[in-house]
């Protein structure tokens, strides 16, 4: 019998909201929604993120992309691109960082 354990540690351990923030930043900029509060951006996207959790698999690049084209819809932006949620993903080396 195998045992999983799962445990979250961005955001716990690590300090990713500086990332998160320059990353979201730069989508907001770049889908040039420069009316759109880049926070109220980042914590729709990632309640999308989260409520994606519970529906059958999918990769969690999937999900980020599908989170972020839901986003784009929710503060009217068009067109949104999923495409730049590499800038996510791009950040992620400066998450690496544990938080004292």
């Amino acid at each position: 019998m195998y045992k999983l354990l799962s445990f979250d540690l961005y955001g716990t351990l690590m300090n990713t909201p500086p990332a998160n923030a320059k990353a979201f930043g730069a989508i907001v900029r770049d889908a040039k929604a420069h009316h759109v509060d880049v926070d109220a951006f980042y914590k729709f996207w990632e309640e999308r993120n989260i409520s994606h959790y519970f529906e059958p698999y999918r990769s969690y690049k999937q999900i980020c992309r599908a989170s972020l084209q839901e986003t784009f819809e929710h503060f009217g932006i068009r067109p949104g691109n999923p495409d730049l949620i590499e800038y996510y993903f791009s950040v992620f080396g400066e998450c690496s960082h544990i938080r004292m």
